[in-house]
């Protein structure tokens, strides 16, 4: 009992910090309209804002390894991702890019593919600092697959693609707690996939490659409005849902849907991996998520 009031204590105390520290960044994101941009490459201040975002962001991280050398890398994850959501809902919606013209869409898309690079610098620095998942096991008697370059790690990051067709599924209008819902049901769709194909390796990639997928997305949406603007689109609202989340709204949903879908794999392969115990010579009983 009192390790899960520990537990729980640490992650409530760790979203708390990091989504003061986020938030605190948002009086430097101001657009040109006088919002908070939702994209830090739209901002008034490109620079200061992608400064003051990253400085936060800096200081978020470090209460999420906290947080991820007390419980595990998955959770430190899931904390910051939090604290980047609480910034993105604080920001403008997709109607401040279609203000921005086509440019705009073009910015968001390569925003977003840099955050998947910052989600994937944070989950490789987060995996070393807090170590492995302890209840992620390599196959028998042969050396665990590389992280980020073995057939393992690509089977297990492609399924970052599942965010498109449940962000097609569920985004129907540009409200914050819609994309963010929608962005974050598929990374846990991508999380649970992934951790099922490839059991055996550390999912390091994973956890950036929905926002990869994001980036696609906002592209793949441009493309299905053909020859119609993004401002008729946006006032006859046939905008395409894949344009709707902002780089931020993938960023924070991709951290914490990837950690969730983790911890919710780990039901179904619970049988498995108590089946194959007896079999292995010398071999310990697995932890549970969140065991030190």
């Amino acid at each position: 009992m009192m390790e899960v009031i520990r537990h729980w204590t640490v992650v409530l105390v760790g979203l708390t910090l990091t989504g003061l520290v986020c938030a605190a960044a948002l009086p430097l994101a101001i657009s040109p309209r006088g919002g908070t941009a939702p994209s830090i490459f739209l901002a008034e201040s490109p620079v200061r804002a992608t400064a003051a975002v990253l400085a936060a962001g800096a200081v978020a991280f470090i209460v999420a390894v906290v947080v991820g050398r007390l419980i595990n890398a998955a959770v430190g994850l899931f904390v910051m991702g939090w604290g980047l959501a609480v910034f993105a809902m604080r920001t403008d919606t997709v109607r401040e890019v279609i203000l921005s013209g086509e440019a705009g869409l073009w910015l968001i898309a390569a925003e977003t593919l840099f955050w998947a690079a910052v989600a994937l610098a944070l989950t490789m620095l987060m995996f070393r600092l807090a170590g492995p998942l302890k209840d992620i096991h390599p196959r028998e008697f042969e050396a665990p697959p590389h992280p980020l370059w073995s057939a393992d790690a690509l089977k297990c990051a492609a399924a970052g693609v599942l965010v498109i067709p449940v962000v097609l599924l569920l985004a129907r209008s540009p409200m914050k707690g819609q994309v963010l819902t929608a962005a974050f049901f598929g990374a846990v769709a991508a999380g649970l996939v992934g951790r099922l194909l490839a059991p055996h390796v550390q999912p390091v990639l994973l956890f950036a490659t929905p926002c990869a997928a994001g980036a696609l997305g906002h592209l793949a949406g441009r493309f299905m409005l053909g020859q119609q603007s993004l401002e008729s689109a946006f006032i006859a609202h046939e905008l395409p849902p894949l344009c709707l989340p902002m780089p931020m709204d993938y960023a924070g949903a991709s951290l914490m849907g990837v950690a969730f879908g983790l911890g919710w794999a780990r039901t179904f392969l619970h049988h498995e991996d108590e089946a194959a115990e007896p079999t292995a010579k010398g071999a310990m009983p697995h932890p549970a998520p969140g065991d030190g």
